[in-house]
C-alpha cells in the first residue's frame, strides 16, 4: 500500500513512517523517490525541515523524523544503489545542521531554531538514536553530540510534545503542551535510543 499511496499528508513524518518500510521491503527505488518528494516539500533553504508546507516552522519531531527515517532507510539501502549517496548526503547535511542548534545540555528544542522554545525529549531521543546509528555505521564521525539524562528510574520523561498534526503558524507549534511524566511516545523513543547505544 505504501508503495502506491504513502499517505504522507505532506508531513516530514513520512520520511520515518514510509521510506524505511519501502527499503526494508526491497522497494529501494520507491524509498528514494519518496524521500526526494518529501525533501522537496519540506526541506527549507537553511537545511532544516518544516513539518509541512503550511508553515516554515522547524518543529522538533518534524526534523527528528527525517533524520531517523534516513538512518533507518540507509540501513537497508545497499551502498551500491544509485540513491545511496544522495540519501547519505541528506542525512549528513541534516545532522550537521541539527548539531548547530543543539543546546548546551545536549537537548534539542520543541522548535529547533527558536532559542526560547523548551527542550523536547522525544525529538532529542530520535535525533540521538539517528546519530548513534550513523556513527556506528561510519556515515558520520563527529563527537559533538551529547545527551544528558532526562528519564527517571520509573520511566517518567521530561518535556515530550503532545501529538501534533499539520499546523499553520509558529504560534500554533509553540502552544503545544509539554508532557512531564510517563508518556508512551517519549518513552518509546527513549527505549529506541537505548537500544542504539547498546
Amino acid at each position: 500500500m505504501a508503495s502506491e499511496n504513502p499517505l504522507d499528508n505532506e508531513m516530514s513524518d513520512s520520511v520515518f513512517m514510509v521510506c524505511p518500510l519501502l527499503a526494508r521491503a526491497g522497494m529501494l527505488d520507491r524509498a528514494v523517490e519518496h524521500f526526494e518528494k518529501m525533501q522537496t516539500l519540506c526541506r527549507r533553504p537553511d537545511g532544516l525541515y518544516r513539518h509541512s508546507p503550511l508553515a516554515e516552522v522547524a518543529w522538533g519531531r518534524g526534523n527528528a523524523f527525517p533524520l531517523l527515517g534516513l538512518a533507518l532507510t540507509l540501513t537497508h539501502l545497499p551502498a551500491s544503489h544509485a540513491g545511496f549517496a544522495r540519501l547519505k548526503a541528506a542525512y549528513e547535511n541534516l545532522a550537521r545542521e541539527l548539531a548547530r542548534h543543539q543546546r548546551e545540555d545536549g537537548m534539542w528544542r520543541q522548535v529547533i531554531d527558536l532559542p526560547e522554545a523548551w527542550p523536547e525529549y522525544s525529538c532529542t531521543a530520535m535525533i540521538a538514536a539517528a546519530l548513534a546509528r550513523g556513527i556506528a555505521k561510519g556515515w558520520i564521525s563527529d563527537s559533538r553530540y551529547r545527551l544528558q539524562r532526562r528519564t527517571s528510574a520509573d520511566g517518567a520523561v521530561e518535556g515530550v510534545c503532545e501529538s501534533t498534526g499539520k499546523l499553520t503558524s509558529l504560534a500554533d507549534y509553540i502552544r503545544r503542551k509539554a508532557i512531564h511524566g510517563v508518556d508512551a511516545r517519549g518513552g518509546a523513543m527513549g527505549l529506541f535510543l537505548a537500544t542504539e547505544l547498546m
